[in-house]
């Protein structure tokens, strides 16, 4: 039983601090929340905590027994820099107090207290006994002396926002290290901004694996303007020589005899070993596919189904560890079909 009266005490000062907040005096305000920060530090709610010592400090509190103990909620949530600017601009306060300057300063006095850990252990009683300044502390440049300390330029929110749109990890390590939201708002933005990043991501990687099934298949077209059709040169004229024979003379006649080879225009198709033949095979009756150049990824232009005779129309090419070979169907359309898939006619 004796444990939970202390909460039960702080609830009910909380409800009379929260209603003074709403309906007391500035006076009266700023004693509101410099209460409720010492019951949200003594429960765990360092942010809480630090929102109400800022507020006080916004409003013109110049108590360096404020500012050391918003030093120490600093501290606990991992904020060193700043805990240490604040306990310098504490001791600053001090010192003018003790030099008589003007400033506002609390009229009770300073004790000497050890280190800013005593402090958090006397938040039970209201924290009434505020710490001195660490020794060795040097006196450091003063802060605005008309609000709250300010924090570093990269620790604002707007640099924060800003990181996390240009460059989302760099915005989440400023966000988590410096801002001062509170832990659930910092895991939505991090869900929201690794959502963000997966997606752009994704629609990289998309856009390079479409943009590579055209580049390497580029350079080998100008083949494709090499189909040497040299076969047009078949107009040797052996028969023209046989009909000057005729003249009339009688010797001649032996001569006639050796025309007969006239058979040998027959070589005159030798244009076809120029042109080799080749047959679709080896496909399991699938058929092989005519493409448009040595390449897997470019464009189909027909399917030759197996058995069909195509003329070899130049040199074989190689490409994506394939041998490619040009062809022309019986149809005339041309194209490279993989050397596998042809056999002989």
């Amino acid at each position: 039983m004796e444990s939970s009266t202390p909460n039960s005490l702080d609830d009910k000062d909380a409800e009379r601090y929260l209603t003074l907040l709403r309906e007391g005096s500035p006076t009266e305000k700023v004693e509101a929340r410099d209460r409720l920060g010492a019951i949200f530090e003594r429960r765990g709610l360092l942010d809480e905590a630090a929102q109400a010592y800022e507020t006080n400090i916004r409003e013109g509190v110049r108590d360096p027994d404020l500012y050391e103990r918003l030093a120490s909620v600093y501290r606990q949530q991992g904020r060193t820099e700043l805990a240490d600017e604040v306990l310098q601009e504490a001791g600053r306060l001090a010192e003018a107090t003790h030099g008589g300057d003007d400033l506002e300063a609390p009229t009770r006095p300073m004790p000497s207290a050890a280190d800013v850990g005593e402090q958090s252990s006397r938040l039970d009683d209201r924290a009434t006994a505020p710490l001195s300044r660490p020794r060795g502390a040097t006196r450091a440049r003063p802060l605005d002396q008309t609000g709250p300390p300010r924090r570093p330029w990269y620790a604002a929110t707007g640099v924060i926002i800003l990181s996390l749109l240009i460059c989302g990890p760099l915005g989440l390590i400023l966000m988590w290290a410096r801002a001062t939201w509170s832990t659930g708002t910092k895991l939505l933005v991090t869900a929201v901004s690794l959502g963000a990043i997966s997606l752009l991501g994704s629609l990289g990687v998309r856009a390079a694996i479409d943009s590579l099934g055209v580049l390497p298949g580029q350079a080998p077209p100008t083949v494709v303007a090499t189909p040497t059709l040299t076969v047009p040169t078949p107009f040797i004229m052996v028969g023209g020589p046989s009909p000057s024979p005729s003249p009339g003379v009688a010797a001649p006649p032996p001569t006639p005899g050796p025309s007969p080879p006239s058979a040998a225009p027959k070589p005159a198709a030798s244009p076809s070993p120029a042109l080799e033949r080749v047959r679709v095979a080896n496909t399991e009756g699938e058929g092989a596919n005519l493409r448009e150049r040595p390449s897997g990824s470019a464009t189909r232009l027909k399917n030759l189904a197996e058995g069909t005779l195509l003329d070899v129309t130049g040199p074989n090419q190689q490409g994506e560890g394939r041998t490619w070979r040009p062809v022309r169907d019986p149809t005339g359309a041309t194209g490279w079909v993989v050397a596998d898939f042809l056999g002989p006619p």
